[in-house]
C-alpha cells in the first residue's frame, strides 16, 4: 500500500515537472541558445567552431557562436543573461583579457547562468595581483561597460569566481599530453556532463590515449556514430582514403581540419570508401608518413602559421608531389593546399635558407617539390567566418579534390554542391562567397598581377590579396570573405 502511495507521488510529481519544463521552454525568449561559446577569436575560433559542430551533432542543442548568430553587440550581454542555457568559457591563453569575453563571463556570474570552464594547456589563470591591477590586465581597447551596468570591481569578483576550482563555475581540464582531436573529444565530453550537473563544485575530466586519431572510418557504423580510428585500418581494409594532414602540435590547425571533414565527409565517403581522415599524431617512423601520402586518394594540407617550421609537414608536402612532371596526364593523386587565417606565404629565401635548417638532411630534389606545392591554387578556410562562409570554401576543396577521382566501382566523380567547374575552379584563384559557388572563366585573371573587388548591391567593396604566386601564372591570391558577397569582380592589371 506504502510502496504503491510513494510510486504515485513520484510519478505525479516526474509530470509536474515534465509539464513546467514545457511550459518554460514555450515561453522563453526566442531564439534561445542551449551553450553560448566565450571565446578568444584569434587563439580559438576553429576551436569554437569544431565545439559547436560536436555539442549540435551529440545533444541535438542550439549553441551560440558569435560569427554566426551575434547580429549586433549592444545585444551581447542581454543574450546572455536572458537567452542562455549554460556559458562555455574555452579559456586559452588570454581568455580573460579580451574585454567582450570579461563582459560576458561577468553577466553569465551575476545573471546565475551555468558557467563551464574550459581550462585548455595554455591558459593561465591570473594572479591576485592581476586581478587587483584590472584595467592594464584586461586590454580594454578604450571600451567601458558601464552603460552595462558592470564596474571594475565586477569584473574583479567575477575573475575570483570563475578561476576558483570549487567557485559556481563547473571545470573541465584539458591534457596537454594527447593530441588536439583528443582534447576536443574531451572538451566536448566534458562540458555535456557538466552542463547537466547540480551547481556545485567541479569534476577534473582528463582522457588519455596514444593513439592515431582520425575523425571517422570506413564502415557505415563508423560514418552514423563518427567513431575514431586510424588510416592503417583503411589501408587494411583495401579501402580508398582521403588524407588531411595539419601541423599535430596547433589545436587550431586540428580544429579547422575538423571543421573541414564535417562539411565534406559525407561526399566524400560516396568516391572513398575510407572516408576522409585526419592523422592527428606525427607518426613515429617517417615511413609510415610516406605509406599514408602515397596510399591516399588525395591529401589536403592545411597551412596555419607555424605550419613551414615543422620538418613532418615539409616531408608530407614534398612526398605527397609526384616525383616527375605530370603536363599532359593526370596526377597520381590531388594535392591541395589548404591556407588558415595567418599562414604566410614562403618566398624565394625559404628554398634557399630557412628550409634548410627545418630539414637539414633533406634529399635535392626535396625544395623543388614543396615549391611546386606552392604553385597550386590555394583554398582559403576562414575558421573565423560564418557557418555559410565555411560551407562554401569547404565544397571548393571537395571539388578540388574530386577532380579526375573515380569511386570505388570507377565511375567518374561530379561534385553536387557546387556550381563552379572543375576547369574553372581549377584555374580560377580560390573565392569564399557566402551566396554564390559560380566562377565564371571570363573573370579569370590572365596575366600575373591581379587585383579585385568584391561587389555587395552593386557597390564595390576593395579587398586586399595577400597572396601573389610570382613564379606562376595561376593566382593564389586569397582573401577573406568574412561578410556575404553576391559576386566577385576581377579586373587585371598589366604587367
Amino acid at each position: 500500500m506504502v510502496m504503491g502511495f510513494v510510486t504515485v507521488v513520484v510519478s505525479f510529481v516526474a509530470f509536474v515537472v515534465a509539464v513546467c519544463a514545457v511550459v518554460a521552454r514555450m515561453f522563453r525568449v526566442s531564439p534561445y541558445y542551449d551553450y553560448f561559446i566565450c571565446h578568444h577569436k584569434m587563439d580559438a575560433q576553429a576551436q569554437a567552431r569544431l565545439l559547436k559542430i560536436q555539442l549540435q551533432t551529440k545533444t541535438g542543442r542550439s549553441v551560440f557562436v558569435d560569427s554566426d548568430d551575434l547580429a549586433e553587440l549592444d545585444g551581447l550581454f542581454d543574450t546572455v543573461k536572458t537567452r542562455v542555457g549554460t556559458l562555455v568559457a574555452y579559456a586559452t591563453r588570454e581568455l580573460l583579457m579580451r574585454p567582450w569575453c570579461a563582459g560576458e563571463i561577468t553577466t553569465a556570474l551575476f545573471n546565475r547562468v551555468g558557467i563551464v570552464f574550459v581550462v585548455t594547456p595554455s591558459f593561465v589563470a591570473p594572479t591576485e595581483e592581476h586581478i587587483e591591477n584590472i584595467a592594464s590586465y584586461v586590454d580594454w581597447c578604450g571600451l567601458s561597460f558601464a552603460q552595462y551596468g558592470i564596474s571594475d570591481a565586477d569584473v574583479m569578483n567575477a575573475f575570483r569566481q570563475v578561476i576558483d576550482p570549487d567557485g559556481p563555475a563547473r571545470h573541465v581540464y584539458l591534457d596537454a599530453t594527447i593530441s588536439s582531436g583528443a582534447r576536443m573529444d574531451a572538451a566536448v565530453s566534458g562540458v555535456i556532463n557538466q552542463a547537466m550537473l547540480p551547481r556545485i563544485g567541479s569534476l577534473k575530466f582528463v582522457v588519455r590515449t596514444a593513439s592515431m586519431l582520425t575523425w571517422q572510418g570506413s564502415d557505415n557504423a563508423n560514418r552514423e556514430s563518427g567513431r575514431r580510428s586510424d588510416y592503417r585500418a583503411a589501408i587494411a581494409d583495401g579501402a580508398n582514403y582521403v588524407l588531411v594532414l595539419s601541423l599535430p602540435s596547433d589545436d587550431e590547425a586540428s580544429a579547422a581540419a575538423g571543421v573541414l571533414m564535417s562539411n565534406i565527409q559525407a561526399e566524400v565517403f560516396g568516391f572513398a570508401s575510407g572516408g576522409a581522415i585526419h592523422v592527428g599524431t606525427e607518426p613515429k617512423e617517417m615511413s609510415e608518413l610516406q605509406d599514408m601520402v602515397e596510399t591516399a586518394k588525395a591529401v589536403l594540407i592545411l597551412l596555419s602559421p607555424r605550419s613551414l617550421t615543422s620538418q613532418y609537414l615539409l616531408r608530407a608536402i614534398a612526398g605527397s608531389m609526384p616525383t616527375a612532371p605530370t603536363r599532359g596526364k593526370a596526377a597520381q593523386h590531388a594535392v591541395v593546399p589548404i591556407a588558415l587565417p595567418g599562414f604566410v606565404f614562403p618566398g624565394n629565401d625559404f628554398y634557399s635558407d630557412r628550409f634548410w635548417k627545418v630539414w637539414p638532411d633533406a634529399p635535392e630534389s626535396a625544395a623543388g617539390r614543396v615549391s611546386d606545392f606552392f604553385k597550386s591554387i590555394a583554398v582559403q578556410l576562414s575558421t573565423g567566418a560564418s557557418e555559410q562562409v565555411l560551407a562554401t570554401q569547404s565544397r571548393l576543396v571537395l571539388a578540388r579534390v574530386a577532380v579526375g577521382a573515380t569511386t570505388d566501382s570507377g565511375r567518374e566523380v561530379t561534385p553536387k554542391s557546387s556550381t563552379a567547374t572543375s576547369a574553372q575552379l581549377m584555374s580560377s584563384p580560390s573565392l569564399a562567397t557566402a551566396k554564390t559557388t559560380s566562377i565564371s572563366s571570363s573573370k579569370s585573371p590572365g596575366s600575373p598581377t591581379l587585383s579585385g573587388r568584391a561587389c555587395r548591391n552593386e557597390e564595390a567593396v576593395p579587398f586586399q590579396a595577400q597572396h601573389t604566386m610570382s613564379s606562376s601564372p595561376r593566382m593564389a591570391t586569397l582573401f577573406n570573405a568574412e561578410d556575404e558577397i553576391d559576386e566577385v569582380c576581377w579586373k587585371t592589371d598589366a604587367v
